[in-house]
């Protein structure tokens, strides 16, 4: 399973709380400044009678400075958007995340040895994975430090004699479709996902955004966990990608723990072959995790990404290089 940016979810629910809250808000914000205006006049008047007096005066300025927030924030976002669709505070921030249609549920399918669920959902042609309960994991708006994640491997290998890549999660199928834009047509890329559904969802309408690239002859997918598959061979890759999780810790489930660990990185190490490339995706830094790949014998560079289009949040991905 390929990590993403986790972040939570914003429904209905939540929207009009806070609209209300914003309303009344700005209505204690409108009657201020009409008082401040009136102690000026020398005009004494009551709070509680105030309001009953003057309440459609109130309530016309708060509409007056809701559509100035909104117009503003709006504004701001068109021209910075640091958060992308799906973050949890872009409902606060963009009148138009208010008004845009709601996410519809494709489909789920469990997590094995984790106990919760996956959920693939669509809005227009925007797709999201969540787990149920926790927020969205990834989406299809937001894929460029998926992207820079193989564009950094593999434009170091492309030139090598058939160049063997391993790619530890499929998710939305972006960091697959970098990995085989980059590589020259002797490349083969071999894809290890944990969750059979997800295989089924790209292979379907969740395919499209990344340009279906299972269909790819170069393609080879292995349905199982990739702790497996890096235990089992041996100086068989020029390069590994790790993005099964939200960075070098278990997020999807406990067990991805392994690979991040000096066994872990020590079994990556090992299958890979002389000046092997090791890449690892995290939503941030980590200095533990650094050391670690020090200690086992990797030559390491980190490289910070931004989530889209040079905006958002600055992703890290880790550039181990193995001896000869």
């Amino acid at each position: 399973m390929e990590g993403g940016n986790l972040s939570v979810g914003f429904d209905l629910k939540g929207k009009v709380s806070f609209s209300l809250f914003l309303e009344n808000l700005s209505c204690y914000l409108a009657a201020s400044f009409y008082l401040f205006a009136l102690r000026f006049t020398s005009q004494k008047v009551e709070w509680f009678k105030f309001f009953l007096r003057h309440v459609f005066k109130i309530r016309c300025l708060a509409i007056l400075l809701s559509a100035f927030y909104f117009s503003g924030i709006a504004y701001f976002l068109s021209c910075f958007n640091p958060w992308g669709p799906g973050s949890v505070f872009s409902p606060l921030f963009s009148f138009e995340r208010l008004i845009m249609k709601s996410w519809k549920i494709l489909d789920t399918a469990p997590i094995p040895g984790n106990g919760g669920e996956l959920q693939l959902s669509q809005r227009d042609t925007e797709f999201s994975i969540s787990i149920v309960g926790e927020g969205i994991l990834m989406g299809s708006w937001a894929h460029d430090s998926e992207d820079a994640l193989a564009e950094l491997v593999c434009c170091k290998i492309a030139g090598r004699s058939r160049p063997r890549v391993l790619i530890g999660g499929l998710g939305m199928g972006f960091t697959l479709a970098a990995a085989l834009h980059y590589l020259g047509n002797n490349a083969e890329v071999v894809v290890a996902e944990l969750i059979p559904a997800v295989v089924t969802w790209n292979r379907g309408s969740l395919g499209e955004p990344a340009g279906y690239p299972l269909e790819d002859e170069r393609t080879t997918v292995r349905e199982g966990d990739v702790a497996k598959v890096l235990k089992a061979e041996r100086r068989a890759y020029d390069a590994i990608l790790l993005d099964v999780d939200n960075g070098p810790v278990g997020l999807t489930r406990k067990k991805n723990n392994w690979l991040y660990t000096l066994d872990g990185l020590t079994a990556s190490y090992a299958a890979l072959r002389p000046q092997g490339l090791l890449a690892v995706w995290s939503a941030g830094p980590d200095c533990n995790f650094t050391q670690r790949l020090h200690k086992v014998g990797f030559k390491v560079k980190q490289a910070r990404v931004r989530e889209h289009d040079n905006k958002g949040k600055l992703h890290t991905i880790w550039l181990a290089e193995s001896g000869p």
